[in-house]
């Protein structure tokens, strides 16, 4: 089988990068966190739980303030079969990931209170896609598309998509490959984060639930400029990346 590779390569400025508040007072935001965000009564995370606001519900910024930068596990570790270059399969663990943030205050329905920022988003949440490779037609159900641009050879496809909320797509593919690039503006890497992970986590638990539980995704790499994700196969890898005020997401892989 022919390797493949799916390549999000992260730069980071500085690990502060994560924790600044891409947001703006009377901003409405997406729930991001799986099991419910927590809407507090002060700006702590140890502080008294008013509510737990669910999956995919819809908040508003009331008020952001300089306040301690948090740190929260986002993704935990797991076991996986990595397969190296020469075909054999070793358990390994991968590593953790760890997102900063800080907390803001927010309004939800009738009430208010303090939530952290690092699990909350613009981005509408992944509710009916499980692949990675179906970023693109997330972008085209939760925002429509405005315009495609296609061209073509014996050998090669070339494709540009704008999406409604300005989000670009270009598509290179040759037969066997393809080369996917997503080009997004006015999130910060924690929102293309969540957006990225999301998919390899609901992945990850489609793979739980089957009989032959092969082919997860973990945390291969982490250093001060670059996150890399492999799938347990070897056959794909994962990366997502910030330069100024756009974010970069590249896929690429077998068709």
């Amino acid at each position: 089988m022919k390797k493949t590779g799916i390549i999000f390569l992260l730069i980071l400025i500085s690990t502060n990068i994560f924790a600044k508040i891409n947001f703006l007072q009377n901003d409405s935001l997406y729930v991001w966190a799986e099991n419910g965000l927590n809407l507090r009564e002060k700006p702590d995370l140890n502080s008294k739980i008013i509510r737990t606001i669910k999956f995919g519900e819809l908040i508003y910024v009331d008020s952001i303030a300089d306040s301690k930068t948090f740190e929260v596990e986002f993704i935990k570790k797991i076991k996986v079969n990595h397969i190296d270059d020469n075909i054999f399969s070793k358990e390994r663990e991968n590593y953790s990931y760890s997102i900063n943030g800080q907390m803001i205050k927010v309004r939800y329905k009738d009430t208010e209170g303090y939530v952290f920022s690092g699990f909350i988003s613009k981005l509408k949440p992944v509710k009916e896609f499980t692949s990675l490779i179906n970023l693109k037609d997330y972008f085209e159900l939760e925002y429509g598309l405005l315009k495609k641009i296609e061209s073509r050879t014996d050998f090669k496809y070339f494709g540009q998509l704008i999406y409604k909320n300005g989000v670009n797509c270009y598509i290179n593919s040759s037969p066997g490959s393809f080369d996917t690039t997503f080009i997004l503006f006015n999130i910060s890497f924690n929102e293309g984060l969540l957006l990225v992970y999301s998919f390899i986590e609901r992945t990850n638990n489609i793979i739980d639930k089957a009989t032959n539980s092969r082919g997860k995704w973990y945390i291969n790499a982490i250093n001060d400029e670059q996150i890399s994700f492999s799938e347990e196969y070897g056959m794909y890898n994962a990366g997502i990346s910030k330069n100024n005020d756009l974010i970069f997401i590249s896929i690429s892989g077998s068709n």
